[in-house]
């Protein structure tokens, strides 16, 4: 078992955090860990996942999240935003492998834009008060060659995401392509000197002939959760 404490700012919103993990409970080499978050703008959040290695075999893992967030945007935006859900995601192979690795994730999100003040807040906003609900199901594909995860100096990286929503509020689907490549500059008087160069591009398309709704966080206000794709 372990515990951690700690504090930083995300978009412009100082919190507190506190991380309880435990690790082989139950004896199948599961790990369980709850995080709890708190903002001086009065965004919280709080998750449970449980995770286990080789869930399906060797290479491959499981893990299940549950999840409560409220963000507060009522600084620059006059709204909050609520999300309540969970999802289940699947991993197999490694990403420096021939085959590469894949995940493929289920996500079930109920969001809700609430605490807008009609009479100041802007009409896009206005609009989009209530619930939405976000069924999706999602598989990325990622194949590495880069010498470190966290400060490479040469290889290259790239990483496929497709993801299709059928939900009663969102219907659409979203394609996403992102590619690094990074090349050592002087390799034996510097080896940590390199340069590197990274592109992102994707597209969101609703589905059922253009009248399918988009993803909600995509449609005027911005999911610090989503990806700008």
């Amino acid at each position: 078992a372990g515990a951690k404490t700690g504090v930083h700012t995300s978009n412009g919103e100082t919190s507190m955090d506190a991380d309880v993990s435990v690790r082989n409970y139950f004896g199948r080499a599961e790990r369980l860990a709850l995080h709890l978050e708190t903002g001086q703008r009065k965004s919280s959040s709080a998750s449970l996942t449980a995770s286990r290695q080789h869930y399906f075999g060797p290479g491959t893992n499981a893990r299940a999240e549950l999840k409560k967030q409220l963000v507060s945007h009522q600084k620059h935006s006059s709204y909050s935003e609520k999300l309540r859900g969970g999802s289940a995601t699947a991993c197999f192979g490694d990403a420096r492998d021939g085959g590469g690795a894949h995940e493929l994730e289920y996500e079930l999100m109920l969001r809700e834009v609430c605490q807008v003040p009609t009479k100041t807040a802007s009409w896009s906003i206005v609009q989009q008060r209530g619930f939405s609900l976000k069924n999706a199901l999602r598989h990325s594909y990622t194949r590495s060659t880069l010498d470190s995860d966290v400060l490479p100096t040469a290889g290259a990286r790239l990483r496929v995401t497709n993801e299709l929503a059928v939900g009663a509020s969102a219907l659409y689907r979203k394609h996403a392509l992102e590619a690094s490549a990074h090349v050592p500059l002087a390799p034996t008087r510097r080896p940590g000197l390199a340069f590197g160069l990274a592109a992102r591009i994707g597209i969101v398309r609703p589905l059922g002939g253009g009248g399918g709704e988009l993803d909600p966080s995509r449609r005027g206000l911005t999911n610090p959760e989503a990806p700008a794709v």
